[in-house]
């Protein structure tokens, strides 16, 4: 097949007239080159294979796994002595403080004291109220139980008579018949028949005044002896209720006494951790005024997680913890495993007095168990114990995410609402 063109027209046509032109390349445009594209791939090669953790950070205090014992007295008062230190081991049942809650008046006049003497006061006169309505009440059942005494024979004797009587109204019954029939035949006159039935009229009679006078015998006696059960009920009603009385003002008196001298005991044996109240300084019921460390207590980190951190936190997880006595800059940081959490989250009134933790209202916090891999840091070549009370804070790592999941992150919540 023949071309349309010849060769040569098509090269002229191809020909410029100034040439062709050409760039020349330096070195230092090539290194550049080079340099961006290595930068491009590095920058690839790190969002792609690179990652990032998120952390959180927790606040805690070192404390051991049974708790710290807190001593509070149950009275408020000023401390007479202070026997224990920090660090001394002590016994159950040991004498810590000795403390009197004693308060002066104007006049220089102790209130426990006055009122000890108030409550004396009392006493004695509710006791000598005892005993004297406890001697009435034995006059009186004397007297009663005498006319019980007295009419016991007056019962029998009237019991005889009544007797006697039914006796006699027979005999007479007997002989009013014997009249009736020699009447009958008139072997007797009328008149002294007649005279045979007024006499068994009369012992009938009598028969029924004995009959009463028995009655009322027996009314009397049960009387009396109601009237004895009505005062020995009453008197051991009064006497336990003048009893409730006296129970009561001695343990008020007993109170007293404890509130006006009394002593803290240490209630397990263990070492002291803490002194918060020191002698002469005064102290407020049911407030801390020492911690003890419990014998055998394994020390353990406490650390307080919100409700945002404490979803993704695990037992096992490692923790990084530094101590706030012993910078991390100088010493180092130590390490833990986080051995349990609490379900539930946790009230200011859970923790110690003074907590690490800053709350904030309507915010949980919950209880993150780490067991530490040391219970002492390396300081200048020596090993120091870790003590109970030390406040730290950890490092908990929440989950670990490559670096374009992070900057798309923005494209999946997107996503996600659409």
């Amino acid at each position: 097949m023949m071309d349309t063109f010849r060769n040569e027209a098509l090269k002229h046509h191809n020909d410029t007239e100034y040439g062709d032109i050409i760039l020349p390349t330096s070195f230092g445009i090539s290194v550049c080159a080079a340099a961006t594209l290595f930068i491009i791939f590095s920058f690839t090669v790190f969002i792609y294979y690179g990652s990032y953790t998120r952390k959180a950070h927790l606040t805690g205090i070192v404390m051991p796994s049974s708790g710290l014992v807190k001593i509070t007295p149950q009275f408020a008062g000023y401390v007479t002595l202070q026997t224990v230190s920090e660090g001394q081991h002590v016994v159950a049942g040991e004498s810590l403080y000795h403390i009197s809650g004693e308060h002066y008046n104007g006049q220089g006049t102790g209130t426990l004291a006055a009122m000890s003497l108030s409550l004396k006061t009392q006493y004695a006169m509710l006791a000598s109220q005892l005993g004297s309505e406890l001697r009435d009440n034995g006059q009186q059942q004397q007297a009663v139980q005498q006319r019980i005494a007295s009419l016991k024979p007056q019962i029998n004797s009237a019991e005889q008579r009544l007797s006697l009587a039914g006796h006699q109204a027979a005999l007479a019954v007997s002989v009013m018949e014997r009249y009736k029939k020699l009447a009958g035949t008139h072997y007797v006159s009328d008149i002294e028949y007649q005279l045979k039935q007024i006499d068994v009229s009369t012992a009938q009679q009598n028969v029924e005044d004995q009959r009463q006078g028995l009655l009322q015998l027996h009314t009397a006696m049960e009387a009396a002896e109601d009237d004895l059960n009505h005062l020995i009920v009453q008197g051991e009603s009064r006497k336990a209720e003048l009893d409730r009385q006296l129970q009561g003002i001695r343990q008020q008196q007993d109170e007293l006494a404890g509130q006006e001298n009394f002593t803290l005991t240490a209630p397990v044996s263990g070492t002291v951790a803490a002194v918060l109240v020191r002698q002469g300084q005064s102290v407020r019921a049911s407030e801390p005024v020492m911690t003890l460390v419990p014998d055998n207590a394994r020390l353990q980190i406490e650390l307080y997680a919100t409700s945002q951190n404490a979803g993704f936190i695990q037992p096992g997880q490692r923790v990084a913890l530094r101590f706030a006595a012993f910078p991390y800059q100088k010493f180092g940081v130590q390490y833990g495993t986080i051995r349990e959490i609490s379900r539930t989250t946790l009230t200011p009134s859970d923790l110690l007095s003074v907590s690490p933790v800053t709350w904030k209202e309507n915010e949980g916090h919950y209880r993150v168990i780490v067991e530490p891999e040391n219970t002492f840091i390396l300081a200048y070549g020596k090993q120091e114990p870790l003590r109970p009370g030390m406040t730290l804070e950890g490092d908990v790592s929440l989950d670990t995410r490559h670096l374009w999941e992070w900057l798309t992150e923005p494209l999946w919540s997107l996503k996600g609402k659409l």
